[in-house]
């Protein structure tokens, strides 16, 4: 794995949030599967952990930009995935707790 492009996604993942605005349908597109650990310390969004859905598309946008030799898009996906996974495992970001609540059954 590419710990540079690791760092590039995590520095885009920590900053201010920004969600995709569909300007033809009037809707905001956002991400609530993925936050960030710890909350932010300081800037408009302090005391927040939201990772906007732009940030995620710039994110893996890194990555497919980083991979332009590389046609296959699986590969790409990989790569994503696999930094994902690394910044999970160094408690960068976690998925959303309220999120995952919400697949449990209650019996």
């Amino acid at each position: 794995m590419n710990k540079n492009l690791a760092s590039s996604i995590e520095k885009v993942l920590c900053a201010s949030p920004i969600e995709v605005f569909d300007e033809d349908s009037n809707t905001v597109m956002s991400t609530e599967l993925w936050e960030l650990v710890t909350v932010r310390c300081s800037g408009p969004f302090k005391d927040s952990r939201v990772i906007g859905s732009a940030n995620i598309v710039t994110a893996y946008n890194l990555v497919y930009l980083n991979s332009l030799c590389s046609s296959n898009e699986q590969k790409v996906f990989e790569q994503f995935t696999e930094i994902i996974g690394y910044l999970v495992e160094t408690r960068i970001i976690r998925k959303n707790p309220n999120r995952i609540r919400k697949t449990f059954k209650v019996i």
